[in-house]
């Protein structure tokens, strides 16, 4: 997998006249229609089953062509993509109207009426894509729900992480559906006993994912 990652610059667009800020990922500890979508991946609050889910940050094309860094999280269990109305109001993105109805959890459907087309690419590969996503006006809660502490997990220093900040609280503008998960995926995959989450090498870095050892109440 290649390392290379591009720049990304605070710029001056004339085109959107708006100036861009690269580091739209906030951390909240500091301060095309479809015919049907389904969506399940995470519940609010703190989860009681003590999974880490899989959390990676990529560039996004804004409508001048400059990438922004936007986190994004990676659901294996979802039919479509989706997009915070406040990435596509950020980046000045066309959105199209699109009736999509979304089902989520115990077959609740709820209609949504835009889309939008994302230009996606990976920090540390050739990788890129264009989606149609769902507008929403929030995707899900803070992920992780609370910060974990992975000082003792062994993660070895030279992987290049899908998500440095992995287990800290932070907001989600993308998610990611089964199709882009799956396309991602590469062979490479580190475990270890107990419940410690995977580590899964992807084309947008490795992600961390899975059971993590139980906080101390």
């Amino acid at each position: 997998m290649s390392c290379e990652s591009e720049p990304v610059q605070k710029n001056n667009c004339n085109d959107c006249n708006n100036e861009h800020q690269p580091q739209s990922i906030r951390n909240e500890q500091n301060n095309s229609s479809q015919s049907g979508v389904t969506v399940c991946h995470t519940s609010k609050g703190r989860p009681s089953s003590e999974i880490l889910l899989a959390t990676a940050i990529v560039y996004v094309r804004d409508k001048c062509g400059q990438l922004i860094k936007y986190r994004a999280l990676l659901d294996s269990a979802s039919q479509g993509h989706f997009v915070t109305e406040r990435l596509v109001q950020q980046l000045n993105l066309r959105k199209f109207k699109a009736q999509i109805p979304v089902q989520g959890i115990n077959e609740v459907t709820k209609p949504v009426h835009y889309a939008a087309l994302l230009e996606i690419k990976s920090r540390f590969s050739n990788w890129e894509t264009k989606i149609d996503c769902t507008v929403l006006p929030k995707i899900t809660g803070m992920i992780p729900a609370t910060y974990v502490d992975s000082s003792n997990w062994g993660i070895p220093e030279e992987l290049m992480l899908a998500d440095e900040n992995f287990n800290r609280p932070n907001s989600i503008d993308i998610l990611l559906g089964a199709d882009v998960f799956f396309e991602v995926l590469c062979h490479d995959k580190k475990t270890r006993p107990g419940n410690y989450p995977v580590l899964q090498d992807t084309k947008l870095g490795w992600i961390v994912s899975g059971k993590i050892p139980l906080a101390a109440p």
